[in-house]
């Protein structure tokens, strides 16, 4: 049988194809055991492997590894067909990722993984850690058990990236691998073995239960991206920010994209809000030189006080005439009018029971007996009914930002719908048609994935999205920049937009520069309202975002964690970006809880041979220095105010 490993060798390093066990690279189970393929024809098309294997169930399943040279990586697809004239054997286990190295048991393996967007108000917070970890060797002699495998997965409600990024990455001394499951549902990765001088077993599942194909039914399972590196820990985290951003990012009207810098409402005046509030907030936006302007959930009908939007989700046909009385056009042509491009939110996978939606359309919808339904996206109608709504609105409006937010769990909707997991399948391929669609017919459309925050955070969707908004914690400057540069550990930061907020008639109050920094390792927004600044905090603002604008394109680079992520509440942190070819750097360097007068960290990416001149962005400091001082004594940044930023750009 045609082997993965015959594939991968062509990009991943030779110490990790040596031992790699014959297979397909995937695996299918039938009440936990492993199905019997056979290979009924191969071809290597563009230097990969193609093949079809055979079950005598009439089972056929169509496999192909894609080599990407350039970045040292590979796609994994693989679908089943049922070509019987019965319903396929039951499914209990789906691997579309199941790689074994013999005899290397787990000495010496390295293995590293994100958690996911869940937010919590405390530092330094749990979301978006870096967490790696090492196998050890056997304390108890050969042949004994010594635990399970490291494991990560969605969590338990069935958004993607409530649990961990659906990333994971190993190595073996200077040789090492990232696997991404390209899927934003239920999903589990584990490696390891159960006895130290056993195979490693590397496997990527989704969890199903007696699934069953009915005659010349196709199932399509996760693409899996195999991303291979040289290095250490965060030189494969930069071979994945590079892959994400080469290969999974989309253009953005024809152009790569860069971190935007956007005013949203809702954390800090919620759903109290109405037009001429929003056109102050939209002067105030264009004075500080922000490029978006986005309303966020509240402008619908049947929304109630405070921040309860959610009784009206499923109204988003009509908009609220008390807060909007000549609908939202006057809102859109204002907004363009101070060169500001307006957005909108969206919520369409869940609708309130006693909705337009709801009501006009119950065979869509998944009951539970909860207050909220689940559109079934499986469902074909529903797809060109989210089209067209969107469509219409992005063409009234001329929509150039949304936020595609999804504020609940699927899990339990999914499972009573269909107790075998095959739905999540159908589900999903809808979801991304509906978002596919939507980017081809408005290219200048820039989406931003949201799922009450950074809970649906992966290569799926980020192949459909422009930015998400990566977390709902928002208030404390030393959380934010945590997550997000625990985020950037695999992710480039034009993917991770966090928000300096303002709570309504709160202008008053100082906010510092630092705090605005604190929000600077990825996508820029501002909240609330900023009418409320005074004109001289407005102007202070205003050169930090300037200042912002001129070394954004730096945060999609490679990315450097140049001390440990904080464990502590005194603990800091300094981190940098470097362009691939190490003429430009920028270093973020940030105070713990308790203040420290400066911090001293040895830069990398640099080029030893090469002179840098090195200055604040937001200061008159500058001096030159060579990189190999750099690099090894370090760049010393003063946190008198909690925050510094330096800037490097390589000199003749």
């Amino acid at each position: 049988m045609q082997s993965i490993g015959e594939a991968l060798a062509a990009v991943v390093p030779a110490v990790l194809c040596a031992r790699l066990r014959e297979g397909p690279g995937w695996r299918a189970e039938s009440g936990g055991v492993a199905l019997a393929w056979t290979e009924r024809s191969s071809s290597a098309p563009d230097g990969g492997v193609a093949w079809t294997l055979t079950h005598p169930s009439g089972l056929r399943a169509e496999c192909s590894v894609e080599i990407d040279r350039p970045l040292n990586a590979a796609r994994v697809r693989v679908a089943l067909i049922n070509d019987g004239g019965e319903l396929s054997p039951p499914l209990s286990a789906i691997k579309p990722l199941y790689l074994i190295w013999q005899e290397l048991g787990r000495d010496g393996v390295t293995v590293r993984a994100v958690s996911g967007g869940v937010h919590a108000g405390y530092y330094p917070p749990h979301a978006f850690r870096d967490h790696a970890a090492a196998f050890l060797p056997s304390t108890t002699g050969p042949g004994r058990v010594e635990g399970g495998p490291l494991r990560i997965e969605s969590g338990p409600d069935g958004r993607s990236s409530n649990g961990h990024l659906p990333i994971l990455q190993m190595r073996i001394g200077d040789a090492g691998l990232v696997a991404a499951l390209e899927w934003s549902g239920l999903w589990y990765q584990q490696i390891g073995s159960a006895r130290w001088d056993q195979d490693l077993v590397w496997e990527a599942g989704i969890p199903v239960r007696d699934l069953v194909l009915a005659p010349n039914e196709r199932l399509d399972l996760p693409t899996v991206h195999l991303i291979a590196f040289r290095g250490d820990d965060d030189d494969g985290g930069n071979a994945c920010r590079r892959y994400v951003y080469d290969r999974i990012c989309p253009d953005l009207d024809g152009y790569r994209p860069v971190p935007p810098l956007s005013y949203d409402h809702w954390f800090g005046i919620f759903n109290e809000f109405d037009e001429p509030l929003m056109r102050r907030q939209a002067d105030r936006a264009a004075e500080l030189g922000l490029e978006y302007f986005a309303v966020d959930a509240g402008w619908f009908a049947g929304c109630g006080a405070g921040s309860d939007f959610s009784s009206g989700v499923g109204n988003l046909g009509r908009v609220d005439r008390n807060k909007f009385p000549h609908g939202l056009e006057p809102l859109a042509n204002y907004s363009r009018d101070r060169g500001l491009k307006f957005g909108l939110w969206f919520e369409l996978e869940r609708a309130h029971r006693d909705s337009d939606l709801a009501r006009e359309h119950p065979e869509w919808m998944i009951d539970v007996g909860a207050p909220f339904l689940h559109a079934n996206f499986g469902l074909s109608a529903v797809q060109d009914h989210a089209i067209e709504l969107v469509s219409g609105w992005i063409e009234r409006l001329g929509l150039e930002w949304g936020r595609w937010d999804y504020n609940f769990g699927p899990r339990v909707y999914w499972e009573r719908a269909d107790p075998t997991g095959k739905i999540q399948f159908a589900y999903l391929s809808g979801l991304y048609r509906v978002l596919d669609t939507l980017m081809a017919r408005h290219p200048r459309w820039l989406i931003e994935a949201c799922a009450g925050g950074g809970r649906r955070i992966d290569f799926g969707t980020l192949r459909r999205s422009h930015t998400t908004w990566f977390s709902d914690y928002t208030g404390d400057a030393p959380v934010c920049r945590t997550m997000q540069s625990g985020a950037n550990r695999f992710l480039p930061g034009h993917l991770l937009n966090s928000a300096v907020c303002v709570w309504r008639g709160a202008g008053g109050a100082a906010v510092s520069t630092s705090e605005v920094l604190s929000r600077m390792c990825g996508a820029l927004s501002f909240n609330g309202d900023i009418a409320d600044w005074s004109s001289e905090t407005a102007a202070r603002i205003a050169e930090c975002v300037a200042a912002y604008r001129d070394f954004r394109h730096l945060l999609v680079a490679d990315f450097y964690p140049l001390t440990p992520q904080p464990t502590r509440p005194e603990d800091g942190e300094s981190v940098q970006f470097c362009s691939r070819d190490g003429a430009e750097a920028i270093v973020f360097s940030f105070a713990g809880i308790t203040p420290t007068t400066r911090m001293t960290v040895r830069l990398r990416g640099v080029v030893a041979e090469d002179q840098y001149l090195v200055w604040d962005p937001f200061g008159s400091e500058e001096i030159r220095r060579q990189g190999h001082e750099l690099l090894s004594e370090g760049l010393t940044l003063p946190l008198l105010s909690g925050a510094a930023v330096r800037r490097l750009r390589r000199v003749d």
